[in-house]
């Protein structure tokens, strides 16, 4: 077959090139038309076709078969992706992790100061582990005869809302203690990368009365008494942890010191207040500082030497905070709560001492609600708004970011839009280890927001965090220097005894490396002693005389 095209010439004349195909081969392209990639060529479907594969007649020439249906494809999934966003149950499931729940096929993507999106490096990545707690239904929904639409899995890995399905890290049904909260939320290995140097969050997400204040803390007009001190079966995971540090800090091992110290803030009304001072007329502000993050001067800081004094700062805290009553929630938190435990310790290393900065967040989230069902007037509804006009803003960070890692036009996180998203940048994106517990409540009258609640829990499931260890600079930079020095003076051993050079100091292991080498090769000890003549004395431009005999020193 021949193809043939009518190409004009450089005087303007028209004349007629015919190509040829070498016997067996498909026909030539014409000039000037690009040949398609291989990932572009298509199969013909035994037809005839006039451009060779991946060209059908029913198409114009050059229309590539491969490339159309591909971007065909690729519009089809976006629409998809677009009608059901990712980790939506079933229709959207995140991508599968590793046993211990990073996820290091995903790109990676750290956030700066700026709160912009930068770089895909896949090493030391985490991402943000979600448990979702189902709280039992209470009086009121047992009087009305209401039954459980929430259903936890028997592996507690899934739950079941309607005819829609999740998936998390961990589920706990309503019957799940305080104690196995701990447990199989996985809380102390947190506390335990806390104590090693690396931050931690831990936060509380959900509606309002489905249990997050329980979960943290534990009841609060328990620890609203003079004389709490803890102890009970009802403590939730604030006390708990403070626990499990003071345990570890007290079996340190010799050469081990640890300093504790606690701070404990509010965000009332988009204003950030001490819970530790009490007072409520003085607002702090927060403060950006390169390294170090968003952070609020002028908090007080609690040293505590034994778990008494930190169990005094909870209870000083959740009786400051600020509380109301309505329709929904008779012990209602009007105020999103963040106390910090920071974990330094200072370990003598060979000599020299290590220190390390960790700290652990503990945050408990006022829950979202509506005035409609709230029934709220006067201040309570002003603070339903900046309730939930914060909580907004933190839904929307977390939406951008959990999409971040496959729309490459979103690039800038608002974190800046409201105080308690400048306060979460560590945690979410940053360089914490982050666990969010997602309470939920089985009942029919709150189906629509426990489906709000698991929507936002399954897009964090996708925000990946790049956890680093914090230790002072100075101390790193001389522990690296002396693990380079004793490395270079092994090498530097190494060489002297191949070149049979005298050491200045011993190596262990290196005494006889040089001899035992060139008697392996065959040589001597005037072997030896020609090289150490070569690289000592001689002078430059002239080699020392060659031992009598050759080489063996005298055996030929």
């Amino acid at each position: 077959r021949e193809d043939r095209w009518k190409r004009p010439t450089s005087r303007g004349a028209k004349d007629v090139h015919t190509r040829r195909s070498p016997e067996g081969m498909p026909p030539l392209m014409p000039p000037g038309r690009p040949q398609p990639r291989g990932d572009e060529r298509g199969h013909s479907d035994g037809g005839p076709t006039h451009a060779g594969p991946g060209y059908s007649d029913r198409r114009p020439p050059g229309s590539p078969v491969g490339l159309e249906s591909r971007m065909t494809e690729r519009v089809s999934r976006r629409a998809v992706a677009n009608a059901h966003p990712p980790g939506m149950g079933t229709m959207g499931r995140p991508p599968a992790r590793t046993t211990s729940g990073s996820a290091p096929s995903s790109p990676a993507h750290s956030v700066d100061s700026s709160g912009n999106l930068s770089g895909t490096s896949r090493a030391a990545v985490s991402a943000v582990k979600v448990v979702v707690r189902v709280r039992p239904l209470n009086s009121g929904e047992l009087s009305r005869g209401e039954e459980e639409i929430v259903s936890v899995s028997s592996d507690q890995r899934s739950l079941q809302v309607g005819n829609r399905s999740f998936d998390f890290n961990a589920c706990l049904s309503p019957d799940t203690t305080q104690p196995d909260v701990m447990i199989k939320c996985g809380v102390q290995r947190l506390l335990d990368s806390a104590l090693h140097g690396y931050a931690a969050s831990i936060f509380a997400y959900g509606q309002t009365g489905s249990g997050k204040t329980f979960s943290m803390s534990g009841r609060e007009e328990v620890m609203h008494k003079q004389d709490w001190m803890g102890g009970t079966g009802e403590d939730g995971i604030m006390t708990r942890s403070l626990a499990h540090i003071f345990a570890k800090t007290g079996k340190a091992a010799p050469g081990a010191e640890y300093v504790v110290r606690c701070s404990y803030l509010e965000i009332y009304n988009e204003a950030i207040y001490d819970l530790l001072t009490g007072d409520h007329q003085t607002q702090l502000q927060e403060r950006m500082e390169t390294g170090r993050g968003f952070h609020v001067p002028g908090l007080k800081t609690v040293e505590c030497f034994r778990l008494e004094d930190a169990l005094a700062v909870v209870g000083t805290g959740t009786r400051n905070r600020h509380v109301g009553s309505h329709e929904l929630n008779k012990d209602s938190s009007r105020s999103h709560s963040i106390m910090t435990v920071h974990i330094e310790s200072h370990t003598d290393v060979r000599g020299v001492t290590v220190s390390k900065f960790g700290k652990v967040s503990f945050i408990d989230l006022a829950g979202s609600e509506r005035l409609k069902q709230s029934k709220s007037d006067g201040t309570m509804a002003k603070e339903t708004a900046n309730i939930n006009r914060s909580l907004f803003m933190l839904g929307k960070v977390i939406a951008m970011l959990s999409d971040g890692a496959t729309s490459a036009d979103r690039k800038h996180i608002p974190y800046r839009d409201s105080k308690l998203t400048k306060l979460l940048m560590d945690s979410l994106g940053g360089s914490s280890l982050a666990l969010m517990i997602a309470c939920v409540s089985p009942s029919q009258a709150h189906a629509e927001e426990t489906l709000n609640t698991l929507h936002y829990a399954s897009r964090a499931r996708n925000i990946i965090n790049r956890p680093t260890a914090s230790e002072d600079p100075t101390q790193a930079l001389v522990s690296r220097l002396r693990k380079e020095n004793e490395t270079l003076r092994k090498e530097n051993g190494f060489l002297k005894q191949k070149l049979g050079m005298t050491l200045e100091h011993q190596v262990t292991g290196l005494e006889r490396l040089a001899l035992d080498d060139v008697r392996a090769a065959g040589g001597g000890d005037a072997d030896l002693q020609y090289n150490l003549q070569s690289n000592r004395g001689s002078p430059p431009g002239e080699s020392p005389p060659r031992p009598v005999g050759g080489r063996g020193g005298g055996r030929g």
